[in-house]
């Protein structure tokens, strides 16, 4: 799936190298289509586009699931509330040491110790 967008770009604009490629042969291309209308007598008319690939447009679509979705789950965060309030909330000691030993594996190498 390939999608052309015209115009200014949105969200990120840091541009990936193979972007950057793409660019420089679009410029390519459309200055060479510029000289030869100029040869022609008519007068050129610049165009810019940028061509997605399917993983970059999929990417900007989760993006702007992500972006409309809410930070807080309010509803879970008034679940938790009443379990704190009324005693009923467990705390698993086995469940957090667990996830924090994924953390700390997860995380890079930076040598110190």
């Amino acid at each position: 799936m390939v999608s052309e967008v015209n115009g200014p770009a949105v969200g990120n604009s840091v541009a990936t190298n193979e972007q950057r490629a793409q660019t420089v042969q679009d410029t390519t291309r459309s200055g060479a289509l510029d000289r030869r209308k100029q040869d022609s007598g008519s007068n050129p008319v610049a165009q810019d586009s940028v061509i997605l690939t399917e993983a970059a447009s999929h990417l900007q679509d989760l993006q702007k699931i992500v972006t409309a979705a809410p930070e807080v789950d309010m509803q879970r965060v008034d679940q938790l509330r009443g379990a704190i309030a009324d005693g009923s909330f467990q705390i698993n000691s086995n469940s957090v040491a667990q996830k924090l030993l994924q953390f700390e594996a997860a995380l890079p190498n930076t040598g110190k110790s």
